[in-house]
């Protein structure tokens, strides 16, 4: 049988959550432990992450997977920010405790993980990564910080968590545009300025607070007060 077929059985394997079989096309027929897919140079622990097969990406990295080299595939994506891009956080917390050194490595578009967890709203991820010294104002090739992605997908939580811990809010990427100016809707901007008053205040960032609505549907959110809020625009 061609070796192609032993990996593409093998890549099933790993999708299924098959570990006996994973174990048995390595050890047995001696597939290489990566297995990279010529299509997209996906390791099979992307796969293993991508589907949510912790346990085989644990025995992956139990077995040396990335001891010699860090996996990346063609488009430059290393395994936390594959991790981060489906929101397996087992995983990413696995593979950080083993290669914290790739905190900041970024892809093709400039995305690092902790640009992809900003987009995926992950605030344990976020915290995980600024705790081991990720950079909290790396920008991607448009030239947009974590906290211009966190404004744009609307995460009150995620902006709150960033400004708190640093993050530049008078940024701006290459169309001239800061987190404000990408703000998901009039309260993002909202919560951007109360931010933003509060540090220069240098009081705490203010909590948000929902509301819902009799059908359970959350309103518009609302924040804790603060006085004399300043205007982000003053700041740029």
């Amino acid at each position: 049988m061609p070796d192609e077929i032993y990996h593409h059985l093998l890549r099933a394997a790993v999708a299924e959550g098959n570990l006996f079989q994973v174990k048995r096309f390595i050890t047995r027929k001696k597939l290489p432990l990566r297995c990279p897919d010529p299509l997209n140079g996906w390791p099979i622990l992307f796969y293993a992450i991508r589907y949510g097969q912790n346990e085989i990406v644990s025995y992956l990295l139990d077995s040396g997977h990335d001891e010699k080299e860090i996996s990346k595939d063609f488009a430059n994506n290393t395994a936390l920010i594959i991790a981060a891009n489906y929101k397996n956080e087992e995983a990413f917390h696995d593979y950080l405790a083993r290669y914290p050194h790739t905190i900041n490595m970024s892809n093709d578009e400039g995305k690092t993980a902790l640009i992809l967890a900003t987009e995926r709203g992950l605030n344990g991820v976020v915290q995980s990564l600024l705790d081991k010294g990720a950079d909290i104002n790396s920008v991607d090739s448009t030239g947009s910080a974590p906290l211009h992605h966190a404004a744009a997908w609307g995460y009150f939580d995620t902006i709150t968590l960033l400004m708190d811990n640093g993050a530049q809010y008078n940024v701006k990427n290459k169309r001239g545009w800061t987190p404000f100016d990408w703000a998901y809707s009039v309260e993002i901007r909202d919560h951007l300025q109360e931010c933003a008053t509060a540090l220069a205040e240098k009081k705490p960032i203010p909590v948000r607070n929902i509301a819902k609505s009799p059908s359970g549907i959350p309103k518009s959110p609302s924040f804790t007060q603060q006085s004399n809020k300043l205007d982000l625009r003053t700041f740029f």
